[in-house]
């Protein structure tokens, strides 16, 4: 009969009640990923929102995320390019084709969870602008806040859906003019 390599003797250590008194549980937290259109970009869906306000957030370098302290986290990882923040999502685009998702992705999971679970704001207090692009005003007449509205409950869910968003620019002589935002 052959003998396992785990058969022998085994000393059992027996800690005291009170050992465990500084252990904390943290809650268990699910990371879901999507592929976006753009194959260097991956969605990363933490299963909760991570700003306190349906806006957008884009970083394109470490030096513009000085007022998010989890984009910049994300911007140390090598292979990084571009970080877009959505209310209940993160879409990362790496450098190049090269840049091996299935080394990445590990890192990023990880650098997102801690993130999370550490309850710091995604974007500093008074830091990058919200854009109000769809805010209705009073100077608005009703078929732009008709647009405006579509745009939020519409348009810009399903292009968030993608890693991307939309935003209103204007609109002049029939014309809506959006300026969209992809990943990558």
């Amino acid at each position: 009969m052959k003998k396992s390599k785990w058969e022998g003797s085994f000393e059992t250590t027996h800690l005291p009640p009170n050992a465990y008194d500084d252990v904390h549980l943290v809650r268990s937290l699910y990371i879901q990923v999507q592929d976006t259109p753009n194959p260097l970009s991956l969605k990363f869906l933490p299963g909760q929102a991570i700003l306190d306000h349906p806006r957008t957030y884009e970083f394109s370098s470490a030096t513009s995320a000085k007022d998010s302290p989890l984009a910049m986290e994300l911007f140390m990882i090598d292979g990084v390019k571009s970080v877009f923040f959505g209310e209940d999502f993160i879409t990362v685009t790496k450098k190049d084709e090269e840049t091996d998702w299935g080394l990445l992705r590990p890192e990023i999971f990880s650098t997102i969870a801690n993130f999370i679970e550490s309850g710091k704001p995604v974007i500093r207090e008074g830091g990058a602008p919200v854009h109000d692009d769809t805010a209705i005003t009073e100077d608005d007449d009703d078929t732009v806040a008709m647009i405006k509205e579509l745009l939020d409950s519409r348009v810009r869910p399903m292009v968030q859906e993608d890693g991307g968003d939309v935003t209103y620019m204007g609109f002049e002589d029939g014309v809506v003019k959006l300026k969209l935002k992809v990943c990558g």
